[in-house]
């Protein structure tokens, strides 16, 4: 199949990260990958490494009958067999522009508050989408019991897989305290300020420990403020945006991810894969992805999470337990080609013959 993704995103969050992941290993099993991206962007430069045909395009906005058009020149000339789109404008000038040259459409939905239930997106699912692709098993439930007019049948699973080879063991930090690292956006709904308000009770208690910041956003300063009113100046750092996550998590020595939400979280799958014992909030998403290997603690709760935090701080044994315990879930229930098969059936199911 000649598969296109569009994303008009500007952010680099885990829908990036799961075009370029599933990108590859569908284009390794023989597939064309088309990648139609957001023009001056990181993206596309990551896209064109990864191997496959870029078309950067504007988008323009919402139904801009401009970038449709312009879309639709892109899908005539490269006969895609299926497009995958995501949300916001990848649906409204993509899947258009999808549907008028008869391409079928899968969009993926990372999150069930993607959906708000409108007129216009009943409208928009009854005639632009012929697949939903949710990244974990209690998304697609809570999926159709929120939007009953989302056809059970049309929602299909695709975990978001990873393959261990690509993620050699953690070698850690090398320091004296254990230090945790943290990958996610810098934005609200990534709790980084209940990370704060953990890491000063901990610097408060006396525990020894280092915290890493990696991503961009909007909060940057906002947080880097709260660094400095807390006195964490010394134990907090801030690295910035990494396109690959994978030899920062190599250089710490434990993990932490304080989201207030989350659908499936790439970036606990990455850590846990690397062999890292992690912390994370105890949201539906991260305990289908941590179950028994993950300590999980309330969503919001500084307190609890400073718990959590020391414990793995002062316990090596407990570190050395979680942190093979995490890789081995990630290698038998998230295996990367399993996945990739499953979402490599659904296209078949929409692409014709």
């Amino acid at each position: 199949m000649k598969i296109a993704f569009v994303n008009s995103t500007r952010k680099w969050g885990g829908v990036k990260s799961w075009t370029l992941t599933f990108g590859r290993a569908l284009a390794q099993r023989g597939h064309r990958i088309l990648a139609v991206v957001r023009r001056e962007n990181p993206f596309e430069a990551a896209c064109r490494q990864a191997g496959f045909r870029v078309c950067p395009v504007r988008f323009g906005f919402k139904y801009d009958p401009v970038a449709t058009a312009r879309l639709v020149r892109v899908f005539r000339r490269e006969r895609p067999d299926v497009v995958v789109v995501n949300i916001s404008r990848d649906l409204e000038v993509g899947a258009v522009a999808a549907r008028l040259c008869g391409v079928p459409v899968v969009r993926r939905v990372g999150l069930v508050e993607d959906l708000r239930g409108t007129a216009e997106e009943r409208l928009q699912h009854r005639w632009l989408v012929n697949r939903v692709v949710v990244p974990a098993r209690w998304m697609a439930d809570a999926l159709v019991s929120a939007h009953p007019w989302v056809p059970r049948g049309g929602v299909r699973v695709v975990l978001n897989g990873r393959n261990l080879e690509a993620y050699p063991p953690a070698g850690g930090s090398g320091e004296g305290p254990v230090v945790f690292g943290v990958t996610s956006q810098l934005s609200p709904s990534k709790g980084h300020g209940v990370l704060l308000d953990a890491a000063e009770r901990l610097a408060e208690e006396g525990t020894p420990f280092r915290l890493r910041v990696a991503g961009a956003g909007g909060l940057r300063a906002e947080l880097e403020n709260g660094v400095a009113s807390r006195g964490l100046g010394d134990r907090v750092e801030f690295v910035g945006f990494l396109e690959d996550v994978r030899p920062f998590l190599q250089r710490v020595d434990a993990f932490v991810l304080p989201s207030l939400k989350e659908g499936l979280p790439n970036a606990l799958l990455e850590a846990m894969a690397t062999g890292l014992p992690c912390v994370a909030s105890d949201l539906p998403g991260t305990r289908e992805v941590g179950g028994d290997a993950v300590l999980l603690v309330p969503p919001g709760d500084p307190g609890a999470l400073a718990e959590a935090m020391a414990r793995v701080s002062k316990d090596p044994q407990l570190r050395r337990a979680l942190g093979p315990r995490a890789r081995m879930r990630v290698g038998t229930v998230f295996a990367l080609e399993g996945q990739v098969s499953v979402l490599e059936q659904v296209l078949r199911e929409v692409a014709p013959r």
